[in-house]
Formats: C-alpha cells, structure tokens, sequence
C-alpha cells in the first residue's frame, strides 16, 4: 500500500525470491572456506532478524499461511541502508540487528555472503540479483550509486516514470530474475514515486530424497480452527536427522550436496497451538540446540503437498521492529540525494511457495518506498498432519532463506 504523501518523491524497495529443487547423495558437505569474523556477524545478525521478522509477522495474526524471505528483506533494506543518514540510519541498522557493523563492513559482508550462497553448490540453482530504478532526470549520489553497485551487483537504470511503459520494464526483470514465479511487483507508479530498489532472489534443488508419487495419498489436515481439510499427503521412509522433545518435533530435509535444507517442525503436542511454539520455542538459542543435538535415523514422514501465495505490507511491523522514523517527514535519506526530502513510501512482500514430491519451489518479492515527505512401530514418526514450521536455510553458515508457518495447504 502506498502511503499518502504531501510533496516527496519515493523510493521503492523489491525484494523477490524464488526456489525449487533436486535429488543426489548429500554426503558431508561443508562450505568451501571458513567464515570471516564479519560474514559471521552479518549471517548472524540475519539469523535473528529472520526469527523477529517472523514473530511479528506470524504469532496473533489472522493468516493461516506465512511465508516470507527474510534474505531478501534483509538484502533490500541492507542497500537503503546506503541511503540513509543519522538517527534514520540508525534505526534501521538496529533493526536489521546489525549494531556493532560499520556500512563498510555491512556492505562487504552482503557482498561476500552473496557470492558464497551462489556458488555453494553446483547441484542446486541459486541466484541474486539487485536493481535501482530511478525517475528519469532525478540526481543520485555517486557514492550510493557506486556502494550499491560494487557491493550488492545491482543493475542500474534510468526510466520515464511517466510512461506506462516502465511497469512492465520493472515487472519483466522480476519476471526474469524469479523464472516466472513472480510476474508483478508494480500495478503503477505514483507519482511521487523516485526510486525503486529491487532484490532478487531464486532457489532451485530437487529433494535428496524424492517421494514417490504413487504413495501420495489423501489424507486429513486438522486446522486450528477445528475443521478437518482432506489433501494430498505425501509420504516416504527415508535416512534423516531428526530432534524431538516434549514440546517439539523437527525434521531435516536436505536438497543437492546436503548444505541447503528443508527444516519441519511442529508441537509435539496435538493440542499445542502453532503460535505457542513460535512464540514461546522457536528461538536462535533453541535452534542451534535442536540442530545440535539432532540424530540421524530411518524415519516416516508424512507431509502434505502445498501450493500458497502470501502478500503482505512491511510498513508497520517494520515501525515495530524499531524503526519508525524512516516512514515520516523525519527521515533523513540524504545520502541518497542531498537535498532529502525523502521517507520510505513502501515495504512490500509477496512470495510464491509449490512444495511436491520432487522437491520445493518458492518465489518472494519486497518492495520498500521512499518518498518524499510528503505409520511404521520401528520407526520415529513425523506427520505434518497439522499447523508447522518450515525453514529453508544453508546448514553451515545457518543463513535462512525463507521462513513460514502452513495452516491450511489448500489455500
């Protein structure tokens, strides 16, 4: 939603992700080379607002469904970052969790962690791409313009925001950038409208271990609400690490050489609401302690097939997270241009998410605005017959790449 602006230009921020899969030996694959201290810090910084972002977003909220990239908000909000000055600034460097990083080291960090995901793994697609799109004739500084382009790859143009014809410009790369998956981020451009920054990101890997079609069965989801939804469940024996307590199941399922994968969990509880266990379970500290203290053996899964769409406007949880100032007249965007006058306008997020026997295929798209201120015994057993968690993640930097909750498969 575009909020009502006096005489601002805006800027715009689109984050879009996508994901898919595929099946090999995941073996003990490692990362290529050991971490530096500000990839660490910047992986971790990513980590804990991946978990914010997702509370504030999922717990109390009305969605059954949920399902964001917290890579690519982060990604989008790490370049306006660039752009913004003094108490702006830093609100959303604390809100990114990012505290003690200067904008070099945060620049160097997204830049770095960006080639590493990429070229992790031969045996899984993964791609990023950045973007600025400015109004036609509207002065950007040089050092923003430069920082975006040398650190975050970002692909730079000029359009006449005037003509029509620049949305479907804009939408066509998130098109491109996401194979199809996402095809619209822009119905039209406001006029007050100044700048768009846009991230990308798509995830392509089949399953480890593919499930067998033929032993797709339908099969009853329970609801929160009670009802009881009958959907395609599919099912399969398989090698996996798995934790499990008395509050918590999960299960990991590894894509490609084995560093990307599918974490499920869900109450151990039938009678435990999602909410509970995101509010009160889901933690970093928990999950380094789940992964931790994960054992591997033959397992049953049973997990439905899903298709869902989720749209949703970031403004708000983004104020709530702490950094309100960057949607007033207050906000200082001057290292964007000069003469400021520039607030953001919009923080967007769409995402697309198919999960099948084959594996996992997932699309997201943020944009942010600125403008001017204006059944086995033998066998553990995980049936995700009812509400869970999914997180899409590389296992060795812990880096999470997308993060939902599914209450209802068939949305």
């Amino acid at each position: 939603m575009i909020m009502k602006l006096s005489k601002l230009p805006l800027l715009t921020l689109l984050l879009l992700i996508a994901c898919s899969e595929s099946v090999t030996d995941s073996g003990n694959a490692e990362l290529p080379r050991e971490l530096t201290k500000t990839e660490k810090a910047i992986v971790q910084a990513d980590r804990s607002f991946s978990i914010k972002m997702f509370k504030e977003l999922a717990v109390g909220s009305d969605e059954e469904n949920v399902f964001i990239s917290p890579l690519s908000i982060s990604m989008a909000l790490g370049m306006t970052l660039n752009g913004a000055n003094g108490q702006t600034f830093d609100e959303i460097q604390s809100t990114l969790e990012l505290h003690d990083l200067s904008l070099p080291e945060i620049n160097e960090g997204n830049s770095s962690l960006k080639e590493l995901l990429t070229d992790l793994d031969p045996k899984v697609q993964m791609e990023i791409g950045n973007s600025i799109w400015s109004r036609q004739g509207f002065q950007i500084e040089e050092d923003f313009s430069s920082n975006l382009t040398n650190y975050f790859d970002a692909e730079s143009s000029e359009l006449d925001f005037n003509d029509p014809e620049s949305v479907n410009v804009i939408n066509n790369w998130v098109q491109k950038k996401t194979h199809g998956k996402i095809n619209e981020i822009i119905e039209s451009i406001p006029s007050g409208m100044i700048m768009y920054l846009i991230n990308a990101v798509y995830f392509k890997g089949d399953w480890v271990y593919e499930f067998d079609p033929e032993k797709t069965t339908e099969r009853n989801f329970y609801k929160e609400d009670g009802q009881v939804k009958k959907v395609d469940m599919m099912a399969q024996k398989l090698p996996a690490k798995f934790y499990s307590d008395e509050n918590i199941q999960m299960i990991d399922l590894p894509y490609g050489n084995g560093l990307f994968t599918m974490s499920l969990i869900k109450p151990t509880s039938d009678s435990t609401p999602i909410d509970s266990l995101i509010e009160t379970d889901l933690s970093l500290e928990n999950l380094e302690k789940w992964y931790g203290e994960n054992e591997k053996d033959t397992v049953d899964i049973f997990l439905p097939k899903l298709e869902l769409s989720y749209e949703k406007s970031l403004n708000q949880p983004l104020e709530n997270m702490g950094m309100p100032i960057a949607f007033t007249n207050q906000a200082d965007f001057s290292n964007i241009n000069r003469n400021g006058g520039l607030k953001i306008s919009e923080v967007k997020h769409k995402t697309y998410l198919k999960l099948d026997e084959e594996g996992t295929e997932a699309a997201a798209v943020t944009s942010v605005g600125i403008g001017t201120t204006s059944v086995g015994p033998s066998n553990p057993v995980f049936n995700f017959n009812r509400s869970y968690v999914m997180i899409l993640r590389e296992k060795e930097s812990g880096t999470i790449l997308f993060i939902g909750k599914v209450g209802n498969p068939e949305n």
